[in-house]
């Protein structure tokens, strides 16, 4: 009965709460950065975890980061066997149009939210490029959500940095983490972290995992662990 829940708790969150199952993913340093102060994280976690991280992409329908992350890194984000939907959060259509996700689009779905505040004639060039658009009047998560499990997104993993992940949070979205830690020190004070955000404001009101895995790739560890 166990293992029958596990296989299909993406199916029963959708049923019942008519949001997909979130599952939020970081690599990070063992004095919790994702990147340094400079902006750069390549790479933090090891080859061997790398591949480890394509595998389990292939376990999700659907990939979401953004529009820093598509910035930043230029990721293709796909898996070992499958091409997953690639979903970038992205308030004014930053994203430029040689950005490899835009450049794939038409042989990768690939869904841009925006805000009102994206320039159109961006949107135009964006949905030439085969980018589907979800256009709200402001980008809320939550809405966003509800609309890709409509569309029948029931399963997302997230691999965005610390505002998406606090904003996942923050909204009582996440039912799953994922997290990397590789034996590094970087440092820094305005080094990035994997949850930005305002935060919790005591220790009692945190978020605490529940049915833990740990599990060595190489000299990284990786958690796992329910939120929900």
């Amino acid at each position: 009965g166990k293992e029958a829940r596990e296989g299909n708790r993406a199916f029963f969150k959708w049923n019942k709460t008519g949001f997909p199952y979130i599952l939020s993913k970081w690599a990070m340093t063992l004095d919790g950065k994702i990147a340094t102060h400079t902006g750069d994280s390549k790479w933090i976690s090891s080859v061997a975890s790398r591949k480890w991280l394509h595998q389990l992409r292939d376990e999700y329908p659907a990939i979401l980061i953004g529009a820093n992350t598509a910035l930043r890194d230029d990721p293709t984000l796909r898996g070992t066997k499958l091409r997953p939907v690639r979903i970038i959060l992205d308030t004014y259509a930053r994203v430029p149009i040689d950005a490899k996700v835009v450049k794939t689009a038409k042989e990768q779905r690939t869904i841009l939210a925006v805000s009102a505040s994206a320039l159109e004639e961006k949107l135009r060039l964006l949905r030439r490029a085969g980018v589907e658009v979800i256009q709200l009047e402001i980008l809320d998560l939550r809405i966003l959500l509800e609309e890709l499990a409509r569309s029948g997104i029931t399963k997302i993993l997230v691999e965005g940095g610390g505002e998406v992940h606090a904003s996942i949070f923050e909204a009582g979205l996440s039912d799953e983490v994922c997290i990397f830690i590789a034996p590094k020190i970087t440092g820094g004070a305005d080094a990035r972290t994997p949850e930005e955000g305002v935060g919790f404001g005591k220790i009692i009101d945190s978020i605490h995992l529940s049915d833990v895995t740990m599990e060595r790739i190489e000299d990284d560890m990786v958690i796992r662990g329910k939120t929900g």
